[in-house]
């Protein structure tokens, strides 16, 4: 699914500059998360589980634009205002699929698909992820998006960069 610049360009001001999102301890109802997962059962059969989580992705982080983040088997958090509950990890496909937190300011309780890329040879940053789709209406929707180009990684996250991310450690970050 492609998306206009305008869109683009909201969602990176939104998600990058905390305009004004609050997040909410809740999480999503799950009743609606199973009721899907039931009609997909040819997928869910060879579905990753979020034991899968590859573990150079979990823990503190911190991306180029300054933006804080904690990553675990089952929650991503980037501070201070998104919260997405992590449904799958298919890292041989280098995606997750997540479901927005009820109380994010933006598209809550929307499916999102996040991407990743290792970097090699970009020291402190040792990989980026691309938000490919963040507003899906239903997980299967956000498992079709195809629009991450992890070989373009300055414009092949709709049309823009995907966002490089490195441990956190104490060490002051260069910013964007």
């Amino acid at each position: 699914m492609k998306r206009d610049a305008s869109a683009s360009l909201l969602l990176i001001a939104l998600f990058t500059a905390g305009a004004g999102f609050a997040c909410a301890p809740a999480a999503p109802s799950d009743a609606a998360d199973s009721a899907q997962t039931a009609t997909t059962s040819s997928a869910a059969a060879t579905e990753a589980t979020v034991g899968d989580a590859p573990d150079g992705l979990l823990g503190e982080f911190q991306d180029d634009y300054g933006n804080r983040y904690e990553i675990s088997p089952t929650m991503w958090v980037q501070m201070p205002h998104g919260r997405f509950h992590i449904r799958a990890w298919q890292p041989g496909e280098r995606y997750l699929i997540a479901r927005n937190d009820s109380g994010n300011a933006h598209a809550p309780g929307m499916w999102t698909r996040i991407d990743w890329a290792e970097l090699s040879d970009m020291a402190p940053y040792e990989w980026a992820y691309c938000l490919s789709e963040y507003q899906a209406a239903s997980r299967k929707e956000a498992e079709r998006s195809e629009t991450a180009v992890r070989d373009s990684l300055r414009t092949g996250c709709n049309g823009h960069p995907f966002s490089r991310m490195a441990p956190v450690s104490g060490t002051e970050l260069p910013v964007r």
